[in-house]
């Protein structure tokens, strides 16, 4: 990609007319092995119509059941929600990137994405969102993130769901977090069941970050209180 890809202005171009989740998918590759998205090029997704609209799920690329997938050098923004998302995927390789320009307070931008998915390597890229900028979600392991510098943004996210979730083998390494509302963090929901384990974060700089380091065992998102459990998942190493 050398040239500019742009999503429709329309959000009623790009909208689901059935119950699957594909059509939410601006770009998709869908059970690939070898797959090299590269070149001096942007996509941008042009989020901004979007935002408002919060029970939206778009995202911008989206890779699932996908195997020897390399990203690099390209410039993503202005996702209407995830920029780019890993999904059941494994050996995915994600190297000078740059993911900008979706501003605070537009809701779940989150630059990348991982879950269900093994053996990511991302680094030596820039992101700065309105959410996460690396969210590493459930049932992952061998997660490699290295020499990356965020905000504004989230920060670095491991966890969320918890309902069952498995989570190891993180390694978080040379990072620069610049004015984050939060840095690296683990964030579960109480009373799920599974195991964040083996997480390693390394020469870490938060300069600006409103909460440097958090580990949440209760954690909640909704618009409603969350119901007081006893049960939560366990976090160790």
């Amino acid at each position: 990609i050398d040239g500019q890809i742009i999503a429709p202005e329309n959000i009623n171009q790009w909208k689901c007319h059935d119950s699957s989740s594909i059509c939410e998918n601006w770009i998709l590759f869908y059970h690939v092995d070898g797959l090299f998205i590269h070149g001096s090029g942007s996509l941008d997704g042009r989020g901004s119509n979007w935002w408002e609209h919060s029970k939206c799920n778009h995202k911008e690329i989206k890779i699932i059941q996908s195997n020897n997938v390399y990203i690099s050098n390209l410039k993503f923004l202005n996702s209407p929600k995830k920029h780019i998302f890993i999904l059941e995927s494994t050996w995915v390789y994600i190297s000078n990137v740059e993911i900008v320009h979706a501003p605070p307070g537009s809701p779940n931008t989150d630059g990348i994405y991982v879950s269900r998915s093994s053996n990511v390597y991302v680094e030596h890229s820039h992101i700065a969102t309105g959410d996460d900028c690396i969210s590493i979600g459930p049932d992952t392991s061998h997660i490699n993130v290295n020499n990356i510098k965020c905000g504004p943004g989230h920060g670095i996210s491991i966890g969320k769901y918890g309902k069952r979730e498995t989570i190891e083998h993180v390694t978080v390494k040379n990072i620069e977090l610049r004015g984050t509302t939060n840095g690296v963090r683990i964030k579960t929901w109480q009373g799920g069941k599974g195991y964040i384990r083996d997480v390693l974060f390394e020469e870490i700089q938060c300069i600006g970050a409103r909460n440097p380091i958090i580990i949440d065992q209760f954690y909640c998102d909704s618009d409603k209180p969350c119901k007081n459990q006893i049960l939560a998942v366990k976090i160790s190493n």
